[in-house]
């Protein structure tokens, strides 16, 4: 399937034309827009938000999250990895439940020390990390630089 058929995907899945991969439902929606709470449901597809609001999606799973609160997650746009002295998954252990989402890695430490043999194994210590969350990484594609 090309982006062109993933996003035409996602469209009929936020029409109500194509039911969702998964629904969350009931949950409190923190919208940093408006700075309100707002009752909504969550659309997913391949792993992909498709829609948020108060409408009734068919899906092939629904999880109920009636209570509790979903909103975006915070990237660090700025950080050294190995100078935290943590593994990714354990990083990821520690800073996904706080709310960061995403990090942008500066590891230039790692290669200075071991050159690009240091890279590859920072990047293989973070191939798994992903697999832990409910949706995985969305794209498929590899982190690695022409691969």
């Amino acid at each position: 399937m090309d982006d062109v058929q993933r996003l035409r995907r996602r469209i009929q899945v936020a029409l109500g034309q194509e039911p969702a991969d998964l629904v969350l439902k009931g949950g409190q929606i923190v919208n940093v827009f408006t700075q309100r709470i707002e009752p909504a449901n969550v659309a997913i597809v391949d792993g992909w938000i498709a829609a948020v609001g108060p409408y009734d999606w068919k899906a092939r799973e629904t999880i109920d999250i009636s209570g509790r609160f979903v909103l975006p997650g915070f990237i660090d746009p700025h950080m050294h990895l190995e100078s935290t002295l943590l593994t990714p998954a354990e990083l990821a252990r520690l800073i996904v439940p706080l709310g960061t989402t995403a990090i942008i890695s500066d590891s230039h430490e790692i290669g200075n020390v071991l050159g690009i043999p240091g890279i590859d194994m920072l990047l293989s210590a973070s191939d798994d990390t992903w697999k832990g969350s409910r949706l995985g990484r969305g794209d498929g594609r590899s982190r690695r630089a022409g691969g």
